[in-house]
């Protein structure tokens, strides 16, 4: 079994359940990639996902990452996550939490193949956990080209962390970067 990464990249049917069929259609090629690499090449593969996470001051988390394509990068199509919650609002997909309370995020910052999480208090000494597009907005964003054309439509639950992939369909012709997947970690 081979995790390929998250799917909110993808553009969903108004369900916000079920991809639209360009979505399925550009699922399908990064799936033909990594199966391409995996069993053709015999290439490992593992997605965009966390190595390790570490507390690097008493408001920082530094969270590194498999980065399969170097540089990490925002994205800058996908729509701001988490904005309905004032407390990640800052944090592009980045989740903070204390004894299950939310822990407001003043900033993120890319360094290398890892994420600087700047909170805006003190953690506290034990029960932080840092996660990344695990909590649902609430709301379902949308995003469309000059010409009013339906880019993306998302789930509910989404970051803007990717990779510098250069893959590109066959078919659609889309860039197919490798975003983030979702996940919760305890912080030391």
């Amino acid at each position: 079994m081979v995790c390929s990464g998250p799917k909110y990249q993808y553009p969903y049917y108004g369900d916000h359940v079920h991809l639209v069929t360009d979505g399925y259609e550009r699922l399908g090629e990064k799936y033909g990639q990594i199966y391409y690499e995996r069993v053709v090449l015999g290439n490992p593969w593992q997605p965009l996902a966390p190595t390790s996470v570490e507390r690097t001051s008493a408001r920082v988390i530094t969270v590194s990452f498999h980065v399969p394509v170097p540089p990490l990068v925002w994205d800058d199509v996908l729509p701001a996550a988490n904005t309905m919650s004032a407390a990640w609002s800052a944090g592009k997909g980045f989740e903070v939490r204390a004894s299950n309370a939310p822990v407001s995020i003043s900033g993120v910052e890319i360094a290398g193949d890892a994420v600087r999480i700047t909170c805006a208090s003190d953690l506290p000494a034990s029960g932080v956990i840092v996660g990344y597009a695990m909590t649902s907005s609430g709301a379902f964003a949308q995003v469309t080209d000059a010409a009013g054309n339906l880019l993306w439509t998302g789930t509910g639950r989404w970051g803007q962390l990717r990779d510098s992939d250069p893959f590109v369909g066959s078919m659609s012709h889309w860039p197919q970067p490798n975003y983030g997947v979702a996940f919760e970690l305890p912080v030391p």
